[in-house]
Order: C-alpha cells, then structure tokens, then sequence
C-alpha cells in the first residue's frame, strides 16, 4: 500500500494501524460510563468554584475586592500540592502490586471527591467564620484535583487505545457540567443571593458530587476493555498483522533495491 507515484507510505513501513473508534462499544461500555459520570459531577463543582466562589465570598462573607481574589486562588495552591504528592503516592503503592488496578482508582476518586463533597456540605455549618470556611473549601476542591490519580486518568485504563478520544469526552462533560452549574446558581442564587440560597447551591453539588463517587465505585474498572485493542485478546491477533505487514514491506522495499524510497505521511 502507497500514494499514487508507487512509494510506500511512513505510516506503512512502519507497521502502524489505523484502528477506527468503536463507538457504539464505546458508549455501551459500562466502565466507559461510570468513567463519564464523574466527569460530569466534578466539572460541576469546579465549574461552581471558579464562577460562583468570589460571589460567594462577596456575598456571604462580605470579603473586598482585593482579599477576594487571594482567597479564590487558595483552592487551586492546594490543588497542586494534592496533586503532585497524591500522584507520587498512587504510583508507589501501585509498584508495590499488593492491591488492583480498579481498587486503587476508586480508593483515590472516594478519598478526592468524597473529601471534596465532604466540605462542601461542611461550609454550611461554618456560618460566617471567614477562616474556617475558606480553608475548608481550599481543602475540599484541593482534595478534589486528587481525582487526577483516580477516575480523572481512567481512561488509560479501560482503554489505552481510545485514551485521547476518552479523554476529549471526559472535557466535554466537565464543560457541559460546568455551564449547567453556572445557570443553576443563577436560577437559585442570582436574584436573592442569600447564605440560604447558597446553601442550597452547595446542597445540591455535593449531592451530584455523591452520585458521581457512587457510580465509579460500583461500576468502574481498572481493566483494559475487550473491545479494545490492548486488550489480551486481541493483543496476539494484533501481533499476528502487525508481523505479516511488516514482512511484506521488507518483500517490497527488496524489489525497489538500488532505489531512493521517498515516505509520505
């Protein structure tokens, strides 16, 4: 196989295949689904926490301006200390091979998420101690960058073949998720932004946060998918082809000996 002019594609000599996207595997899968859901349910609350958050400092705490956008940031500087060691952990204790690939995906997304509803429900019992409601929202959407060791990197999971086209799908639950938690605030909290009302906002995430966590646990996995192609099925079918490509490029490059062979992408 080649261009027009008779030389052989780089893609070709190389033994690459293209694999098509099993879509309708893909969006049947029952892993795949419990990996889209949190998506879903997180991106909410991130969505909320930097849309509403300095609205709700504002409102409720009655913070300035300039103190406002200091506190806004806070959560995000514990999100990346979260991140960085909750990673550096997960990988040890995955060398460590004493536990399974699902079991420490979805310990990390019940310790990230369920801190991260956790304090969402805690800021309600707070009242206005500025202080104390501050630090716990830092920690509880700090804990919830923790998911990047967790459901957050499932797809490489599941399915390692599809890793980009997952991952492009998990964004675009988390943008959707973010835009419907802008609209709800708006409908709950804009004309009466109360610290009821921002209760309720804050009920109601949590909540969906819950059902995101639930929904992993019950559902997700750790194992690469059969419809995949990395899949221990499919790997020595996959070898097979790969094996017989590569040995009829050798057949053809030895026809054109004395040649240049130019590749074409």
């Amino acid at each position: 196989m080649g261009n027009d002019d008779g030389q052989p594609r780089l893609i070709d000599y190389f033994g690459f295949k293209v694999v098509k996207v099993p879509w309708v595997k893909m969006f049947t899968s029952i892993p795949v689904i419990a990996y889209l859901i949190p998506a879903f349910t997180y991106g909410w609350v991130v969505g909320a926490v930097i849309s509403q958050m300095p609205s709700f400092y504002e409102d409720v705490l009655e913070f300035s301006h300039t103190s406002n956008g200091f506190v806004a940031s806070l959560p995000w500087l514990v999100g990346i200390g979260a991140q960085l060691s909750g990673s550096a952990i997960t990988d040890r204790v995955r060398k460590t091979n004493r536990f399974s690939l699902t079991a420490i995906r979805k310990v990390v997304t019940v310790l990230s998420l369920g801190t991260c509803s956790f304090g969402l429900v805690a800021i309600t019992l707070l009242g206005k101690r500025k202080v104390l409601v501050v630090l716990t929202l830092a920690i509880a959407k700090g804990m919830g960058t923790l998911s990047d060791a967790g459901v957050a990197v499932n797809h490489l999971d599941i399915a390692p073949s599809f890793a980009g086209t997952l991952s492009g799908l998990y964004t675009v639950m988390a943008s959707i998720a973010s835009l419907i938690a802008n609209e709800v605030a708006a409908q709950i909290v804009g004309k009466n932004p109360s610290q009821q009302n921002w209760y309720r906002f804050f009920y109601i995430s949590s909540a969906l946060n819950v059902v995101g966590v639930i929904m992993f646990c019950l559902l997700g996995s750790g194992e690469v998918q059969s419809w995949d192609p990395a899949s221990s099925n499919n790997k020595q079918n996959v070898k097979s082809e790969t094996q017989n490509d590569q040995e009829n490029i050798k057949e053809n490059g030895d026809s054109r000996t004395g040649r240049s062979i130019g590749f074409a992408l």
